[in-house]
């Protein structure tokens, strides 16, 4: 290993214990080089778990999965570590010095002889693996950066029916900051709005659906989440064309009204709203079906259960509770800033939703974000109300029941 190794330090991440670069311990932010370990990540390394150990017992042979930038091995060898059913799992980066912590993480951990180490890059190994004999059946694609130059090389890598997650940490881009870049990325247009984390990962699985397709290949959307500065999803990755037929038909655009809030999936370009305004936004193309799988959240909150940290459990418990909702959340605060009142919290917006008979939730994608089938004109009535009833008693309610994660 040399006199110039690392110094390296152990740290436990759900039931396994990582061998790291004691410099990614002493820094929020710490350097890629000569190795990179983010603790803040952890959460999305949870869930990875959770997902795979939800969904082994699906595979009748003996569950592969590819960590393709498995960095000094934390997915990877968790998944090894926690997953009983996974057979084997390979852990792949050019970083030679990367992979030498992820060998002594697995050795630590004893799950070695499940373990294979490859030093590719990625999308040499992607293509190496498009044979029917060689696919794996999880693959995770989890780069600095976007995911986009790999995704058409990893939808091949998966063999029928099996499961592709992808991590995307430029989200400026996906939440239309950049809408060029997006443009050329994604093959779509995102929207700055309220709730724009949501079209950014219906951007993202939109791009895996084109690249699925070109190859007559389908998707399934299982499972999404928005945490911190990355955004990441959970497919299923389908073989033929009557899957990708039934892909092609979640593929949609999106108008938006940057003056009432209205939106709606609609396949033509609307230039007024009801409203009066003629400044109609669009974004797409995007998926337009569900982004999450009512099967897969309830095996994945059973694995979950007792097990897992608070942030876990919440975000797989509102991601239930928003199934069958529109596309898009409402913001109250923001709402409530553009009529010059003040905002109820969370909870007594969805109480003041169903007692008018709608549905309503609390998003999985953003803490403060309410999804619900009512339409803007009631919901800026409900703040109104809400208003004009603080006045006549004077209420001040708090915001004690925000949950960041």
């Amino acid at each position: 290993m040399g006199e110039n190794f690392p110094l390296e330090s152990q740290v436990t991440e759900g039931k396994t214990i990582l061998v790291v670069p004691a410099n990614s311990i002493k820094t929020k932010i710490p350097p890629r080089a000569p190795a990179f370990y983010n603790s803040l990540a952890s959460l999305s390394r949870d869930i990875s778990v959770i997902f795979c150990r939800a969904h082994t017992h699906m595979i009748s042979r003996e569950p592969t999965m590819l960590d393709t930038f498995a960095g000094v091995g934390a997915r990877g060898v968790r998944v090894a570590n926690e997953v009983p059913r996974m057979n084997t799992v390979e852990l792949n980066d050019v970083n030679s010095v990367a992979l030498d912590f992820a060998s002594r993480s697995a050795s630590a951990n004893g799950v070695s002889m499940r373990c294979i180490f490859t030093n590719q890059e990625a999308r040499s190994l992607l293509v190496s693996h498009c044979r029917r004999d060689k696919q794996y059946d999880f693959v995770d694609i989890d780069p600095f950066g976007t995911p986009a130059f790999y995704i058409d090389c990893a939808v091949g890598a998966v063999v029928n029916g099996g499961f592709l997650s992808l991590t995307a940490t430029d989200t400026p881009v996906l939440c239309g900051l950049y809408p060029r870049v997006a443009l050329r990325r994604y093959g779509g247009l995102p929207l700055r709005t309220g709730y724009c984390h949501e079209l950014g990962l219906r951007l993202l699985v939109s791009a895996v659906a084109r690249a699925c397709m070109q190859h007559d290949l389908g998707l399934r959307c299982l499972f999404v989440h928005n945490t911190r500065h990355y955004m990441r999803v959970y497919l299923q990755i389908l073989k033929g064309s009557i899957d990708s037929d039934r892909t092609l038909e979640q593929i949609g655009y999106l108008n938006h009204c940057p003056d009432c809030l209205y939106r709606e999936v609609s396949t033509e370009v609307t230039s007024r709203c009801e409203c009066g305004t003629n400044k109609i936004q669009r974004a797409g193309p995007l998926w337009v079906g569900a982004i999450y799988n009512e099967m897969t959240l309830r095996s994945m909150l059973e694995e979950a259960s007792g097990n897992s940290r608070k942030a876990v459990l919440t975000l797989l418990q509102r991601a239930l509770g928003e199934l069958n909702l529109p596309i898009g959340y409402y913001l109250p605060d923001q709402m409530a800033d553009h009529l010059e009142l003040p905002s109820p919290p969370p909870r007594r917006v969805i109480e003041e939703l169903e007692k008018r008979g709608f549905k309503a939730a609390r998003s999985a994608l953003n803490p403060m974000g309410i999804k619900t089938n009512a339409d803007p004109r009631t919901f800026s009535q409900m703040i109104k109300d809400y208003a004009s009833e603080m006045k006549i008693s004077g209420d001040r309610s708090d915001r004690r029941d925000k949950i960041h994660y």
